[in-house]
């Protein structure tokens, strides 16, 4: 049976953290992936307490967005997830620059230097390169060099890295039958799991929803005997929520991993 974990944003905007952590447990989740944003930026201990009391470990840590759009970045949040055991870490791309950019060459240099420094993991994920139909797309430009799973491997075998890969970010339905996936498969040390459409908000989908053969998918995993992290990146029914999260499809989505 596979392990799965869900992740916890700052969305919904009026949403408690705790009521993540409840409810993902009662969903049938196995640990949390915690994004850092400005809910969890200054309450690390709040956070723990939340993983003790529910019995749902910490799998992994997303960078905050501001380190991604070049704003700042703060080690601090590595250091507090390491003191309690957190190892694993997913970093973006920087939002703007090209790939070959010596900008982005800093970045990923800078990230390489603080893996081998504290012995962190970093799985380098795949950006999205479709849009979305909102503001965002005249504020931050899709670029397809970071949305290239083949590209992101190939740089994260340069630095030393594991990749996360973004199912949405593809939108392939059967990435076990894709050649690209294949490729990339060796390297993959998290998958973000969630369904989609063709559509531009069709994304971070549960299973039971869009095209994704998930049980397919599951198979070959099991197939592959993957060792990786699984963690359900639903965000539904949408992504930048202000009220309402759907902890159902959560739960049906557990199912549909632990039935394989």
């Amino acid at each position: 049976m596979f392990s799965i974990s869900a992740s916890i944003t700052d969305f919904p905007v009026f949403s408690r953290l705790e009521t993540f952590f409840r409810k993902y447990k009662e969903a049938g989740c196995d640990g949390v992936e915690i994004v850092i944003g400005f809910k969890q930026r200054w309450r690390y201990e709040y956070v723990w307490s939340l993983s003790q009391k529910y019995n749902l470990p910490i799998t992994s840590i997303h960078q905050p967005p501001w380190s991604g759009l070049g704003i700042a970045f703060d080690e601090g949040f590595i250091h507090q997830a390491m003191k309690r055991g957190v190892m694993k870490f997913v970093f973006h791309p920087l939002t703007f620059p090209p790939l070959a950019s010596h900008q982005m060459t800093s970045y990923f240099e800078k990230i390489a230097r603080i893996q081998q420094q504290y012995g962190i993991t970093v799985m380098l994920e795949n950006d999205d390169g479709f849009k979305g139909g909102t503001i965002l797309d005249y504020i931050v430009p899709k670029r397809g060099d970071s949305s290239d799973i083949e590209r992101i491997y190939e740089i994260a075998g340069q630095y030393g890295f594991l990749t996360t890969y973004d199912m949405s970010h593809t939108k392939y339905a059967k990435p076990h039958e894709e050649k690209k996936f294949l490729k990339v498969f060796d390297r993959i040390g998290n998958i973000h799991l969630s369904s989609f459409n063709a559509t531009p908000k069709g994304q971070h989908w549960p299973l039971d929803m869009g095209n994704l053969d998930a049980k397919g998918f599951l198979q070959f995993l099991k197939h592959r005997q993957y060792k990786g992290l699984l963690t359900l990146e639903v965000f539904y029914p949408e992504l930048f929520g202000i009220w309402r999260f759907d902890f159902d499809a959560i739960k049906r989505s557990v199912e549909i991993v632990k039935s394989v």
